[in-house]
């Protein structure tokens, strides 16, 4: 977007290459400031999204259509019916110079911008090749997930998935991959994601069985730069957050967590309460197996090189 200014009044300016554009915004809450979470709430009742026009106050310089949306079929998104979806969305980007030999290879099957795509106007063998190739995609992008990083004490850590354009370009089964794994995820020194998978003993993680723990020594806890933080999120078996007493989904060094006297960390990942002087550091799981993220946001450099991984989580007794 070389030789592009910022319009007056404007600090920054984000372009995106379609007309759909998805957004996440945080802000920090600092536990150890007293109100500060009340006041991140008032900050975010003053962000605004509106047209550029309404900004300056004056009229927008043309009228905009709605554009009518396929209504989605998970069913359809799972078949051949997928490049139906693929077709719309391509209608409403413009395609990056460095693949349209590549869209264009792809309309020997019927894909392209805004092309109508019905399977039923497929031959029986192109449809069957289509529903074979995604199949073998399904089962490459699997065996990519054990592949993009290291497998360490139970934890996954995950090497460079994610990036812009000119970093990823070409790397479309990693591009695939994170995307299945962590859609919208971020560049790796702005955000490092080690997965837990299995216990220190190999096993997945099940609290319907055991009850777990997570030891901090002093130099095991995250690199993290002091303008960033970490935090582990409990997810059940689906990928889902964990309804809990607490509603607590997820534990890091900005909530109000109790350190042992030389500055190590005991987590506890449990469906159950581990006791009222033990909850400060208590994760809740659901009641059967379960996944952990932990995000690093701003990891120190020697958190990537090599990569940091977590301490095992370890079996702290049987559920009775």
């Amino acid at each position: 977007m070389l030789g592009r200014r910022n319009p007056p009044g404007i600090d920054e300016v984000f372009y995106s290459e379609g007309n759909y554009v998805y957004c996440i915004v945080r802000t920090g809450v600092d536990s150890e400031l007293p109100g500060d979470l009340q006041r991140v709430l008032e900050i975010q009742q003053q962000y605004l999204l509106q047209p550029l026009s309404n900004y300056y106050g004056t009229p927008a310089l043309e009228e905009l259509h709605a554009v009518k949306l396929p209504p989605f079929d998970q069913t359809v998104a799972d078949s051949a019916g997928f490049i139906g979806y693929f077709n719309f969305l391509l209608g409403q980007l413009k395609i990056h110079p460095s693949e349209e030999a590549l869209i264009q290879s792809f309309s020997k099957i019927g894909i392209g911008p805004n092309y109508p795509f019905d399977p039923d106007n497929l031959t029986e063998p192109v449809l069957e090749a289509i529903e074979s190739a995604i199949a073998e995609a399904r089962d490459e992008i699997s065996a990519m997930e054990k592949e993009i990083g290291i497998v360490k004490d139970g934890w996954s850590l995950s090497e460079r998935i994610f990036g812009s354009r000119e970093r990823m370009h070409g790397l479309y089964l990693i591009r695939a991959t994170a995307a299945h794994i962590g859609l919208y995820g971020n560049d790796l020194e702005e955000t490092f994601y080690p997965n837990c998978l299995y216990d220190s003993d190999g096993e997945p993680l099940d609290a319907s069985r055991y009850n777990y723990v997570i030891n901090f020594a002093k130099e095991q806890l995250p690199p993290v730069d002091p303008k960033g933080f970490w935090s582990i999120t409990m997810y059940d078996e689906e990928q889902f957050l964990v309804d809990n007493p607490l509603n607590r989904y997820s534990i890091g060094d900005r909530s109000e967590l109790t350190y042992g006297e030389d500055g190590s960390l005991v987590l506890y990942l449990q469906h159950e309460s581990p006791g009222e002087s033990k909850e400060s550091n208590w994760l809740p799981a659901p009641d059967g197996k379960f996944k952990i993220t932990m995000r690093i946001y701003i990891p120190l450099p020697e958190g990537l090189d090599p990569l940091y991984c977590p301490p095992a989580v370890r079996k702290a007794g049987v559920v009775e």
